[in-house]
């Protein structure tokens, strides 16, 4: 909350207001007065079901509108298919843990989104696999290179090798980017990740193209 409130403040971008009361201000009415929902959040969130619908159904489509996940944001609402089909996918776990280093592979390093991240990036954090995910949706801008990222435990061979990090994706004519990283605080002071997030925001606001080809 501090980190994109302060990113905000020092651009000039974009005015943050925080909430953990999903009952009381997420509802429709209260998204009129919003371009972008930023979802850092876990398990179930109490939001009544006629809000939940207008949310993913109407108000998340529309032009002008983005959606932004941070790292949890994959771990929220595991049952609930509106949401994992929007944001691109569900949490299974988390072999590669937070207190270790991880390179990540740049797949369209002229992507404005990513090209803070250089071709290659090293970063401690704590790194999802998914279920639910759904490629053929989404345009994988970053992805975790496996012999540079070791593991302390088994990796859930099951559900794949490939483990994506960051992505954008048309949803209707609003605009999705959803990003792994952000569970070590240490992420949210990072300047590639600070620049990726407020590129994404000038994308959503209609600033600058972004290539969201699957």
């Amino acid at each position: 909350e501090i980190a994109l409130t302060q990113l905000g403040q020092q651009t000039g971008k974009f005015t943050v207001n925080c909430t953990q009361d999903c009952a009381a201000d997420f509802t429709k009415e209260n998204l009129q007065n919003y371009d972008i929902v930023a979802f850092y959040t876990t398990l179930d969130l109490p939001i009544a079901d006629a809000d939940k619908e207008y949310f993913f159904q109407t108000w998340a489509k529309q032009k002008g509108h983005g959606v932004m996940g941070f790292h949890s944001a994959g771990d929220t609402f595991h049952e609930y298919e509106p949401y994992w089909d929007m944001m691109g996918g569900t949490f299974i776990g988390h072999p590669w843990n937070s207190n270790v280093k991880v390179t990540l592979i740049n797949h369209d390093p002229e992507n404005p989104c990513v090209q803070p991240f250089g071709q290659d990036f090293v970063i401690q954090d704590e790194i999802y696999m998914y279920r639910h995910w759904q490629p053929e949706k989404v345009r994988v801008l970053l992805s975790l290179d496996y012999a540079r990222s070791p593991t302390g435990s088994a990796v859930p061979t099951e559900h794949g090798y490939h483990v994506p990090i960051c992505w954008v994706k048309a949803y209707g004519q609003g605009r999705l980017y959803y990003n792994n990283l952000g569970h070590n605080e240490a992420s949210w002071t990072n300047e590639a990740y600070l620049k990726s997030i407020t590129t994404a925001v000038d994308w959503m606001r209609g600033l600058i193209d972004v290539d969201t080809t699957p």
